[in-house]
Parts: C-alpha cells; sequence; structure tokens
C-alpha cells in the first residue's frame, strides 16, 4: 500500500462521477453531482415515533449547546443497521439544519444509506464532501462506493473503480473484493467475476480470497449448472488452505443434485461430515429433495427422520419439499396432513405451501379440492401468485371448466397480477383440446393488452385445432397469414399443415408444402417424414414411401417407433417383400432397438 501521505483519490472521483445514476429512481432538475449531497429531494422518509432512536436524535438536536456529533453518529449507525436507511438520510439533513458538522464517520454512514436507497450518485457526493474537508478515505467509504455503482448496474465502472484501487494501492479489503464479486454475479457477469478471482489469486499484495468469495462463485456456478468448475473451484479452495464450510457444501451439493449427480452429491455429503463440518437444515433439505424427484420417496422420508433425530430442526422449506415430493408420488392426502401440521409447528404458511398442495390436487383431476385450497388461502390472507393462478387455469382448463377459468382470471386481476404468456397457452390449449377453436383465436387477439408479444406456439395450437374440427379454409388462412403478424413458420407448423392436408386426403399439396418446407431452409424432423410416409402406406404409394425413408437416412434424421411400424407395414405385401427389403435403408445402429420387430416378418 502507499504512504498516507501520498493518497489522493481526488482524480480518482473526477474518472466516476460522469454517468453515474441512480435506479429507479426519478430525476430531477437539481439532481446535480455537486460536493454536498443535495436537500431538496424528496425521499418519503417515513414517520418516526417519538419514542424511537430518531425521537431522542431529534431530542438531542432541542439541548443547548448541541451535543457532540459523536453522540449522533453511533445512534444513527445502529439504524442503519436495521435497514431504516431513509430516516438516516433525514436525520442527517436535520442535522445539517441545526449547525452540526457531519464528521467523517457520519458521512460514511450517509454514503451507505444512499447506496442501499440506489442513490449512487449521492452516495459519490458524500464521497466528494469527505474530500473537501480533508479527510482521508478508508477501505469501508471505497467499499460503499463500489456497493452504490453494483446496486445501479453500473457494473463496468465498479470493476474499473476496484481495479483503480487495487493497482493505485489505495485502501481496499475483503469486503471491497466481496461486494464487486457479488455485484458481477447478481448481474449475470459470471465469467467477469471468474476473471476477478484469478486475477486476485495471482497477486500477492492484495487480498486474497476468502472462504465467502468462494462461496458466492461456487454457488452461483451450480446455479447455471457448470458444477464441473465449480467442483475444480472447491478442490482449489481447499488446495489454498481455506476452510470450505457447510454453506459452501450445501451450494455444491444443490447444483450437483440438479444437475442430476446425485452420487457425488452423496460422497460430499459425507466428506463434510468426515470433516466435523455438521449439516444444516438446507443440506438436508436438498438431498430429501433430490431423492424425492429420483422417486426414492422412502429414502427421503428416512433421510429427513434422521435429521430431525441428530437436533437439525425443519423449516417451512423443508415442509415445502416433503409435501411436494409426497404429491409427485402421488400421496396428496399424507402431502396434506403435513401442511395442516406446519400451524403446530409454528411454520406461517407461505405461497409456496399452497401452491404445491393446489398442484398436486390438479395433477390428481381433483380440481374442487384444489378450488378450496385457493379458498382456504384468500380467507388466511396469504396473497396467491401467478404459479397459484396458471396451476388452477391448467386443472379448470383440463376439466373443460373455461366459465369456472374466466372467473378465475378475473380474481387474479383484483389481486393486481395479470396473465403472462403462459397463462395464455393453458387457455388457448384447454380451449383448442375442447373444441373451442374460435374462442381460442379470440383469446390470441387480447394478449396485446398485457404487452405479450404473439408467439408461433399460440399460432401452431389454433391452426392444429381448426384442423381437427373441420374448419380446413380457416386454417390454410391462418397459416397464410403468419406474416402479417410477424410471426414466421416453424417445422411445427408444417408438420400440422401437412399432417392437415394428409387427413384430407390432399396428399399432392402436402408434399408440396414438404418441399417448400425444405426451399425455405426448414428441416423436417421425423414427425414430418412419418406423417407423409404414413398417407403414401394408406394410398399404396409405397415406392414413394421408401424415398423419404431414404431422405431421413442422407438428412441423419432418427427413426422413432412410429418409423418402425410404418416399415412393418411396408414389408408386409407378401409378394414384393424381396423386393422392398432390398430398398430398406441402413439406420445408424444407435436406432436398431426400434426394428427389434422386423426380423419377425420372415413368417410372412
Amino acid at each position: 500500500m502507499v504512504k498516507k501521505d501520498n493518497l489522493s483519490p481526488l482524480p480518482l472521483i473526477f474518472r466516476i462521477l460522469p454517468g453515474v445514476k441512480h435506479k429507479n429512481v426519478k430525476r430531477t432538475s437539481d439532481d446535480n453531482l455537486s460536493l454536498s449531497p443535495p436537500t431538496n429531494v424528496d425521499l418519503q422518509s417515513e414517520p418516526v415515533d417519538p419514542t424511537s432512536s430518531i425521537g431522542h436524535l431529534r431530542q438531542g438536536l432541542l439541548t443547548r449547546p448541541l451535543p457532540a456529533v459523536s453522540n449522533f453518529t453511533s445512534t444513527l449507525n445502529k439504524i442503519a443497521k436495521t435497514g431504516n436507511h431513509f430516516s438516516v438520510v433525514s436525520f442527517c439533513r436535520e442535522m445539517r439544519s441545526e449547525g452540526v458538522s457531519l464528521d467523517f464517520y457520519t458521512l460514511s454512514i450517509l454514503a451507505n444509506s444512499y447506496a442501499q436507497l440506489n442513490y449512487a450518485s449521492y452516495a459519490f457526493a458524500v464521497f466528494g464532501e469527505i474530500l473537501k474537508r480533508g479527510h482521508c478515505p478508508n477501505a469501508v467509504i471505497f467499499t460503499t462506493l463500489v456497493k452504490a455503482l453494483c446496486r445501479v448496474d453500473m457494473i463496468t465502472k465498479a470493476s474499473e473503480f476496484f481495479y483503480f484501487l487495487v493497482e493505485k494501492g489505495y485502501p481496499h479489503n475483503e469486503r471491497t473484493y466481496v461486494t464487486l464479486l457479488k455485484g458481477l454475479c447478481q448481474a449475470g457477469h459470471l465469467r467477469l467475476a471468474l476473471k476477478l478471482h484469478y486475477k486476485m489469486v495471482s497477486r500477492r499484495d492484495s487480498v486474497e480470497p476468502n472462504a465467502v468469495s468462494y462461496n458466492i462463485i461456487i454457488d452461483n456456478l451450480c446455479k447455471e449448472g457448470l458444477t464441473d468448475k465449480a467442483l475444480k473451484l472447491f478442490i482449489e479452495m481447499n488446495d489454498r488452505g481455506v476452510g470450505p464450510d457447510v454453506v459452501v457444501y450445501s451450494s455444491l451439493i444443490r447444483g450437483l443434485c440438479c444437475d442430476g449427480k446425485w452420487d457425488v452429491a452423496m460422497k460430499l455429503f459425507n466428506e463434510m461430515e468426515s470433516r466435523s463440518i455438521v449439516p444444516n437444515v438446507v443440506t438436508f433439505t436438498v438431498l430429501a429433495d433430490a431423492l424425492f424427484k429420483e422417486g426414492k420417496v422412502r429414502e427421503a422420508c428416512i433421510f429427513l427422520k434422521h435429521m430431525v433425530e441428530r437436533g437439525v430442526k425443519p423449516d417451512p422449506i423443508t415442509c415445502g419439499t416433503l409435501m411436494n415430493g409426497l404429491c409427485l408420488d402421488g400421496k396428496v392426502d399424507k402431502a396434506r396432513e403435513i401442511f395442516e401440521s406446519m400451524d403446530g409447528k409454528g411454520f406461517r404458511r407461505e405461497a409456496i405451501n399452497y401452491n404445491i398442495l393446489i398442484n398436486g390436487y390438479c395433477k390428481k383431476e381433483m380440481v374442487d379440492e384444489a378450488m378450496l385450497i385457493y379458498d382456504e388461502m384468500i380467507c388466511k390472507g396469504v396473497k396467491p401468485t401467478l404459479i397459484t393462478y396458471n396451476t388452477l387455469l391448467s386443472g379448470l382448463c383440463f376439466r373443460g371448466r373455461f366459465e369456472a377459468a374466466k372467473e378465475l382470471l378475473r380474481d387474479m386481476q383484483g389481486f393486481g397480477l395479470y396473465p403472462d404468456a403462459f397463462t395464455y397457452k393453458i387457455m388457448i390449449d384447454g380451449l383448442c383440446k375442447n373444441h373451442f377453436v374460435i374462442e381460442a383465436m379470440e383469446l390470441s387477439l387480447e394478449i396485446n393488452k398485457y404487452g405479450i408479444q404473439p408467439n408461433i406456439r399460440f399460432s401452431n395450437r389454433i391452426i392444429d385445432g381448426l384442423w381437427k374440427v373441420g374448419k380446413i379454409e380457416m386454417a390454410v388462412e391462418q397459416f397464410q397469414k403468419l406474416a402479417e403478424v410477424g410471426l414466421l413458420p416453424n417445422v411445427v407448423t408444417y408438420t400440422i399443415m401437412i399432417n392437415g392436408l394428409c387427413r384430407e386426403g390432399k396428399v399432392q399439396d402436402a408434399h408440396d408444402l414438404f418441399l417448400e418446407m425444405g426451399e425455405k431452409g426448414y428441416e423436417p424432423n421425423v414427425v414430418t417424414f412419418n406423417t407423409l410416409m404414413r398417407r403414401y402406406c394408406l394410398e399404396n404409394r409405397k415406392d414413394e414411401a421408401f424415398q423419404l425413408l431414404h431422405k431421413m437416412v442422407e438428412r441423419n434424421i432418427k427413426p422413432d417407433a412410429s418409423t418402425a411400424s410404418i416399415i412393418v407395414e411396408l414389408l408386409s405385401n407378401g409378394e414384393r417383400y424381396g423386393e422392398f427389403l432390398g430398398l430398406l435403408p441402413a439406420f445408424s445402429s444407435d436406432s436398431e432397438n426400434i426394428f427389434n420387430a422386423i426380423p419377425n416378418l420372415t413368417c410372412i
């Protein structure tokens, strides 16, 4: 580090200040970057109880002579730690108006409160005041400024600022590094976070990664499914003598379970116990959840029982995991018992617990019971989520109860929730499956009201529905109008059209569309080929069916069970069996198991 006398961060502030912004705050004409915090911005501070800490501080402002600023600072720091940053900012203004000069520590607290409120430019303005008063900035204030930039999504500036501190030897510490690392990960810049990590590892004159920083990166790698990289970092962590804790192990175990690497997760669980690191409720819950999803319900329940026996108390998330596992196993009544027992354990039932039970009942086609759970949810004052409504709508639409679904949509909007793309998919799918295709078309026209862009999946469902209810001209018209609404057909669209044309006996039109599909760069899939080949078989045009089989081989499209049944049908013509057998294309060995039935045709 450089000597204190050489600290001159003024050039630094001039590099960082341009473009520093607020987040989710409307800028005013007075929202400039002077060296003292603005006093005319309405921060909407909450009313303060006179008996509170702020009330006592205000009593101090009425005292004459005024108490020393240090008398106020310690209380302000306690208030800031409770998260009441509006009150901190408001009282600092009152102190100024009463002539109290803020010292370095008070200004540091004020800068932190501005940072926490996403007022980054004001945090930097306070930093400017610190410099103007001749105070020497420390690692705490520099960490606050890094945090301020991260919270308003100015990640590039935050990185530049941190690297400047490191290169020039300005005060910084592990917390400064961890603050930037967390900001990078939260903004989705995992690659930059890894780059920062390795840069800090390579430096010997600066802070080194610790258990907290390793956990941040490992946790985010696991969330991105990059468990191999997370394990390498875990090994590096051990090699550098940084002892992993239960949080690191739990993050890794969760990531490995999500990645299907159950055996590795169990090895880590056993390893942490051998190192006398006690698993916590998160560790047990993650492993139990993985067991449930593997269908190992009994083992998961035994695992949770061991957790309780070892003195680890379950939490609401554990209860949700157990409920979800039982529902996956079809034991909704058992899940209901866990749900009912939560009150007795002192756990507040959250929306997620209601959603699990509602989903369980809907999957068992017990929609009325699901609706009763929803009604109880409302009565208990638990606000439903979009998942609640989408699950119920799916259950109602599957049963064809569209009037109830429409009423539920109205309830949904009453809670300030609006349909998303998945909501409309549920409704459109349900209407089409129950042959209410015209209503589905009308519903698809509403989606723009909620800022949802129409997509090809909606159109595919409607076109398919029109074919199934015999509205042939409308189906063709919808297909031809796709470009007008800014949509491009995909392989599913073409396959639906080819299937519809084949069912109507318009095989030549279907073949022409198949050719057009290729000309426009759309690669037919196995379903497209099967659809056209089956129609050729029905019309006894077996030579053309064999031509399509050869095209499948040329394009390396793997056959499926439906393809196998078509081949069986092609070879079932006794007189020409040998001739057709010679024409049969050679599919890859990967497809051998599909054709197990073909050798039995020798008896034909």
